[in-house]
């Protein structure tokens, strides 16, 4: 392959990794939450309150969890099939 298009791989994948950083953030905190670490880092049973607002006479949700869902999915879709080149070798 060429040393460009390993380069752009390489970057690709590290483009990836940057969008999955939010993701295994919740992982831990989650993690954090179901064995009651008491550490101020996260707590579940304000998440009504967090992720919601609330508008006149009703309520309304945050774009948030969907924001971090697509993050997720354009993280794995970029890893895929540019882990590979971080080990190639550039001609």
């Amino acid at each position: 392959m060429e040393k460009a298009e390993i380069i752009g791989k390489r970057i690709e994948c590290i483009i990836g990794i940057i969008m999955l950083v939010p993701v295994f953030l919740g992982i831990i905190a989650f993690i954090f939450d179901v064995f009651n670490v008491e550490e101020g880092f996260v707590s579940i049973d304000t998440l009504s309150d967090e992720w919601t607002a609330c508008y006149y006479n009703g309520g309304g949700m945050s774009a948030a969890p969907i924001y971090l869902a697509l993050m997720a999915m354009v993280g794995a879709y970029l890893i895929k099939d540019s882990v590979k080149y971080f080990f190639m070798k550039s001609k």
